[in-house]
């Protein structure tokens, strides 16, 4: 999970697609967040696996065998967070639709994670906290030390809990809640230096980093395009779809 979000971070640009497009990634967002929710309510599976082979084909285009990989990862953990929701309904409803329920809640999660997916890919974890750019720097600051953060926060976690629990000589439940609990707190005590270096060495490579100052959204023809494409197919599939 960590390799997986240190790849995901940086995206692959424009420059490694087959299609070369500059969007701005605000526009790009802000229609990747209007489709999660068009890919989130919509009730026709038509249009949830229309969803999914659209990222399929932006995904085929992606020359980065990298990125591709680590996209299909996401869906797999997605997935299997919805199936983990799921499983106990199976042992405590008698329902005989129950997996039928499970299987519409993995397909919609889907659906609703691919548009995101497709940024991400395209733009990186980066490209979000540029879109957060236009509100604050300060924000900006904040999102790309949490994002360098994460790879770091399971490596670190997986050491502590891997050191103690060879530690612990009496396995049994009491001691393993013991085990986590404390982990969970070595884990936040090794962070909070390494977010402390981290933070100053992001700030002292942003020269004039303040609250008020933000950058100027300049839209261009096919940002327009986009949202509005965006625009009409969430109106449609929450209305009519």
């Amino acid at each position: 999970m960590a390799d997986t979000l240190e790849v995901i971070a940086w995206g692959v640009g424009g420059d490694s697609l087959k299609l070369k497009l500059k969007v701005n990634n605000v526009a790009l967002f802000t229609a990747s967040v209007m489709l999660t929710l068009a890919g989130a309510y919509t009730r026709n599976y038509v249009v949830k696996l229309a969803f999914i082979a659209a990222t399929a084909l932006v995904l085929i285009n992606v020359n980065n065998v990298s990125i591709r990989r680590n996209a299909v990862k996401v869906y797999l953990y997605v997935c299997a967070f919805a199936l983990f929701l799921g499983l106990p309904t199976l042992f405590i409803s008698k329902n005989p639709n129950t997996l039928n329920s499970i299987l519409e809640t993995m397909l919609s999660t889907a659906s609703a994670t691919s548009p995101m997916i497709v940024f991400i890919a395209l733009k990186g974890l980066r490209g979000v906290t540029e879109v957060f750019d236009v509100i604050s720097q300060e924000l900006k600051h904040m999102l790309n030390v949490f994002i360098a953060l994460m790879p770091k926060t399971s490596r670190v976690m997986s050491d502590v809990i891997i050191a103690r629990t060879s530690r612990n000589l009496n396995d049994n439940t009491r001691n393993s809640w013991r085990v986590l609990t404390t982990s969970v707190g070595d884990t936040l005590i090794h962070l909070s230096s390494l977010a402390q270096n981290l933070s100053l060495a992001i700030a002292s490579r942003s020269i004039g980093l303040s609250e008020g100052r933000t950058q100027t959204l300049k839209f261009k023809p096919a940002d327009y395009l986009i949202l509005s494409s965006a625009t009409a197919i969430t109106f449609l599939t929450l209305f009519y779809w």
